[in-house]
């Protein structure tokens, strides 16, 4: 009868347990909730965000907690936000990107300090100098955004400057080629400067001729130079020509003919091309890159861009050339950089100056 007994309650044991695995369901707790059961055993607090209704679509960029940069901006496009860091000084460039997007502040990437991980934010990259980076991020991710940057302040280098002061120089130049579809000449320059080298190069002076082949000695000069204003008719619009030679017009789709008569319609009093072979091109075109250009006739190249080269034979009835060169770059410091800081923004909870903001489309 002890042995009935004890096997009973063997079963009924049994039997209680399984009733307990599958008739009771578990539920994971929140972060809200799990941050108060970690309070109440004395562990570490959840950072709590101050409440904060700031909304844009576009927020400035600062670096280094006052110097404003350039900007973020924020489009909808379809399904995605298209959020751009624009550099707008030309003395910065980024040289890394680190973008959060959440549904709520609590879960942007952050420490137990309230200090935000840039490190650990959804999206990033890494950039050699750029002046503008673009994301595009589902709008499902939820409106609050955290645009981290890092920027660089930037110079020519001392290298470069100290080469420009040298000119002008007197230099034999060859053309190689005409019309090879990526510029109106292919040129050589000899001797041992530092412009020595090959080059795509186009013509300011369309009433002079230069032929495939043709060999000839030169004073060289930068385009700014005011001993350039005199070989071209209308000298006020150098920078614009400048300006041209930046934008890599061909990758875009216009033809060397274009490019090269919207140079000529810029510099020359009358711009007589009839005569001339442009190879295929189109006027309406042209005509487009001058306008643009005409937009920018301040234009002065900085470091990580292209400056123009005046080649001036010293022969008068040999048509004077254009080249560029690229000026490189010197970077002076180094500055983390956030939207909508310096007092635009909303706070991150720690002992920091970073800021996030929330996007609100701009009313029509």
């Amino acid at each position: 009868m002890k042995k009935n007994l004890t096997k009973f309650y063997r079963l009924f044991l049994c039997a209680a347990l399984v009733f307990a695995a599958f008739g009771c369901q578990t539920e994971e707790l929140s972060d809200a909730d799990n941050a108060l059961l970690s309070a109440k055993k004395g562990g570490p607090k959840t950072p709590v965000f101050e409440e904060c209704d700031f909304t844009a679509n576009e927020v400035k960029l600062i670096a280094g907690q006052f110097t404003e940069v350039g900007k973020v901006t924020v489009e909808e496009d379809g399904d995605y936000y298209k959020i751009t860091y624009l550099i707008t000084d030309d003395g910065y460039c980024l040289t890394e990107t680190h973008l959060s997007v959440v549904t709520d502040p609590m879960y942007f990437p952050i420490s137990g300090g309230g200090n935000p991980k840039n490190g650990h934010f959804e999206y990033s990259g890494s950039h050699d100098c750029e002046s503008s980076v673009e994301y595009m991020v589902p709008i499902a991710d939820g409106p609050y955004i955290a645009a981290h940057a890092v920027v660089v302040c930037k110079s020519s280098s001392d290298e470069f400057n100290t080469n420009i002061e040298l000119l002008p120089l007197t230099e034999q130049v060859c053309v190689t080629d005409k019309g090879d579809g990526n510029s109106y000449f292919d040129i050589n320059i000899g001797g041992e400067s530092f412009l020595a080298g090959n080059y795509d190069a186009w013509c300011i002076d369309l009433y002079k001729n230069l032929g495939n082949g043709e060999c000839f000695n030169a004073n060289i000069y930068p385009l700014y130079d005011e001993n350039v204003d005199g070989a071209v008719d209308k000298p006020e619009n150098l920078g614009a020509v400048n300006w041209i030679v930046n934008q890599d017009f061909i990758s875009q789709g216009y033809t060397f003919g274009e490019i090269q008569w919207a140079i000529w319609e810029l510099l020359e009093l009358d711009n007589d091309t009839s005569y001339c072979c442009l190879g295929t091109w189109e006027e309406s075109n042209g005509q487009e890159i001058v306008d643009l250009a005409l937009e920018n006739l301040d234009f002065e190249p900085a470091c990580g861009e292209l400056m123009g080269i005046a080649i001036l034979p010293t022969e008068d009835d040999i048509q004077p050339v254009m080249i560029s060169i690229p000026i490189p770059c010197d970077y002076d410091c180094e500055e983390t950089a956030w939207g909508a800081a310096n007092g635009e923004g909303c706070d991150f909870p720690g002992n920091n100056w970073a800021t996030y903001f929330q996007y609100g489309a701009e009313e029509e």
